[in-house]
């Protein structure tokens, strides 16, 4: 067991929850890396938007998913990544039914 101190109940299970939600927005000035980021993150989760992505996940891939970013990541081209992560029952759902996506994978739509 692991130390939370402070924690209610709520922030003790999303602390020690074993999946992770998490959305992952980003903005790549170069289309080429950008195209390659994009593929990168289709490993993990699903497009929600032209960049942004979710996905749900165990922590071991969602630390690999940390590791591929700061390995993609670079400053001095003017890249913007960042990695939400979100409680499952907190999501909005706004679906117009034109998509068909798995919703118990949707966190925002």
């Amino acid at each position: 067991m692991g130390l939370y101190f402070n924690l209610n109940e709520d922030e003790r299970a999303f602390a020690t929850a074993s999946e992770i939600y998490c959305l992952i927005i980003y903005d790549i000035a170069s289309n080429k890396r950008r195209v390659k980021l994009s593929h990168l993150l289709e490993a993990f989760g699903v497009r929600v938007q032209k960049s942004c992505f979710e996905a749900k996940m165990d922590k071991t891939v969602y630390r690999s998913l940390i590791t591929q970013l700061e390995e993609f990541y670079q400053p001095d081209q003017d890249d913007k990544i960042r990695v939400y992560k979100v409680r499952q029952d907190e999501r909005l759902l706004f679906d117009s039914g034109e998509v068909s996506l798995e919703r118990d994978r949707l966190l925002f739509f």
